[in-house]
């Protein structure tokens, strides 16, 4: 609800316990904390920690008593609630119906929790009360002016108009049709329980090739981006011209035609841009090199790593823009893209579609606080461009981006290891 993408947890009996559920426990790996000391100690007091909610639109989160006893009129549990989360609000919803003025709805979000919630005989509970049962199809939307919408689990909720609370919270309020606490002593509601197995049934999985070369020379033709490492000058044409305020959604709109391609980066690539330019693909392509330069806030809103992939496959270098949201410049970072900043409003002026930019002193002359020059070989001008890069980000991009980084120091480790075991 808050933004996190990633977590980094101990691997624990828990963690053990997850795996096993998914046939998976030869996978684990044992990863404790380090042993505290004896004398030392940490005191955490969560007594002033209450139900929060997320403000739609980005306005923040508040507590959910905030929002005093307003009337709510739908209620969305969303694709990326669990199996526990599902069981939480069956326990809730257990002997109640929802009242007429509330519209519930839980979208699964994939075939493994719709079978094993059916094992379960969750959704039997769930519809019993009143709810509707669907796959993702089009993200539903609250009706407007008859109340609060609740969603659970739901990405690119809050930008629908709904707010983000908690699954007990929602199947409180579903009952109720007004915001409800859900810690009030009624409702009160055990830990899910941790579920043995799960459904597995995997045959529609392609499985990859065992062949650790076979792997690599796929991905190098083409099912999956090849980094570029800069070796030299960079030379290309300017493949498209943006304004400003360019969000995440308009970069790469998650919707019904992009979320089922999303695990194949070159069908994935001929979305990128489509809503702004819809012939933005096959000119990149068909450069197969190039740049693009945009306004001010380039890449505002949820990160989305697939922009990174898909960007990289369709051969762009880098982005020029007059300024950058944060976030999304260091996700071009990430992927080895430059992410170049204007000096100055005149500077992007003076660059146009199909203009043929090039930056002549790399990889040298890419270094933290070191402006690089871009020259616009088709006016015959050029631009001073700062990249904010500090040391760690500068090898990585000189590399083609975290990953090849990261493959990279493996094999050197690797060689190491080997040469080591040759000397013993």
């Amino acid at each position: 609800m808050l933004g996190a993408v990633s977590t980094l947890f101990p691997s624990d009996d828990v963690t053990r316990a997850h795996l096993k559920a998914q046939g998976r426990e030869p996978d684990w790996k044992a990863f404790a904390p380090p042993a505290a000391d004896a004398e030392s100690g940490l005191d955490v007091d969560f007594s002033d920690v209450e139900p929060a909610v997320g403000m739609p639109q980005g306005n923040g989160v508040l507590r959910l008593r905030d929002l005093g006893d307003a009337p709510v009129s739908a209620v969305w549990i969303g694709p990326e609630a669990s199996l526990a989360d599902l069981e939480r609000i069956a326990r809730v919803l257990q002997g109640a119906r929802l009242p007429d003025s509330v519209d519930g709805v839980v979208t699964l979000g994939h075939r493994q929790l719709r079978e094993s919630a059916a094992r379960a005989g969750l959704l039997g509970a769930l519809r019993a009360a009143g709810m509707r049962v669907e796959l993702p199809l089009a993200m539903p939307r609250p009706r407007p002016g008859t109340g609060v919408g609740l969603a659970c689990g739901a990405p690119g909720a809050r930008g629908a108009g709904w707010h983000e609370t908690g699954p007990v919270a929602c199947a409180a309020a579903a009952i109720a049709a007004v915001v409800t606490d859900p810690r009030q002593p009624t409702l009160s509601v055990e830990d899910a329980s941790v579920a043995e197995s799960f459904v597995i049934d995997d045959r529609l999985l392609e499985r990859p090739p065992s062949d650790a070369a076979a792997v690599d020379g796929a991905r190098e033709n083409g099912s999956w981006p090849k980094p570029f490492a800069i070796t030299g000058p960079l030379r290309g044409a300017v493949l498209l011209k943006l304004g400003d305020h360019v969000g995440v959604d308009r970069i790469l709109p998650w919707g019904a035609r992009v979320r089922p391609v999303a695990s194949d980066i070159e069908r994935l690539a001929d979305h990128l841009f489509a809503v702004v330019d819809p012939e933005f693909g096959a000119r990149a392509r068909a450069e197969s090199q190039g740049w693009i330069v945009a306004g001010r806030e380039l890449g505002h809103g949820r990160r989305r790593e697939e922009i990174g992939l898909a960007a990289v496959m369709l051969g762009v270098r880098g982005m020029l823009a007059r300024s950058f949201d944060p976030e999304f410049r260091r996700l071009l970072c990430q992927h080895g893209l430059l992410a170049l900043r204007f000096g100055g409003d005149a500077d992007a002026g003076t660059i146009e579609l199909g203009d043929e930019l090039e930056i002549p002193d790399l990889p040298e002359g890419l270094e933290q606080g070191k402006p690089l020059v871009v020259r616009n070989l088709t006016r015959g001008l050029q631009v001073a461009m700062h990249h904010d890069l500090n040391e760690a980000e500068v090898a990585a991009v000189r590399r083609g981006g975290l990953l090849a980084t990261l493959r990279r120091d493996e094999t050197a480790a690797s060689s190491a290891r080997s040469m080591s075991a040759m000397g013993a």
